[in-house]
C-alpha cells in the first residue's frame, strides 16, 4: 500500500515491513502491523511500534538515510545500542532507515538515533527531504 495519507493534510504513514519468519514471534510482544507505523508530516515525526512510541518535530530529524540490508536476527524486535546511543525498531531485514536527531528523543532514556524497518525507505527518505528542505 503506497504511503496513505491522511484526510487533506500532508501527513504520510509509513507501515512497517514484516518478515514472515519473526511475524508470530513478535506479535506475542505486540508488534503487528495494525501497531506500527511512522508517520510524517510537515511539522511532526510520530514513529509507534506496539507499546512502544515517541513524537518529535520535523526539524529535530536531522539526517535520514537508508541502511541495510541487516542480519535477521540483528535487527527484528526492539534494540537498544550502547555504541551510539541509538534504538531499533526492527520488523525485518530491511533495508530501513536511519533516523538522526538533533535533541535526543526519549523512549526508556534519550537516543540521539532510531532506525526503523519500514515498507519503502528510499520513498521515506525522499519525503522526509521534501518537506525538511534537507538532501
Amino acid at each position: 500500500m503506497p504511503g496513505e495519507r491522511s484526510g487533506e493534510t500532508s501527513d504520510e504513514v509509513f507501515p512497517f515491513a514484516f518478515d514472515a519468519r519473526v511475524r508470530v514471534p513478535l506479535a506475542v510482544g505486540g508488534i503487528i502491523a495494525h501497531t506500527c507505523r511512522v508517520r510524517l508530516s510537515a511539522d511532526r515525526l510520530v514513529v509507534r511500534y506496539g507499546l512502544f512510541h515517541f513524537q518529535t518535530p520535523l526539524a529535530n530529524v536531522i539526517d535520514a538515510r537508508v541502511t541495510g540490508p541487516y542480519k535477521l536476527w540483528r535487527s527484528a524486535g526492539l534494540r537498544l545500542s550502547g555504541k551510539d546511543s541509538g534504538i531499533t525498531f526492527g520488523t525485518s531485514a530491511g533495508p530501513g532507515v536511519c533516523l538522526l536527531f538533533g535533541d535526543r528523543v526519549r523512549v526508556f532514556y534519550p537516543h540521539e538515533a532510531c532506525t526503523v524497518t519500514i515498507a519503502r525507505p528510499a520513498e521515506f527518505v525522499a519525503r522526509w527531504q521534501a518537506l525538511s528542505g534537507r538532501g
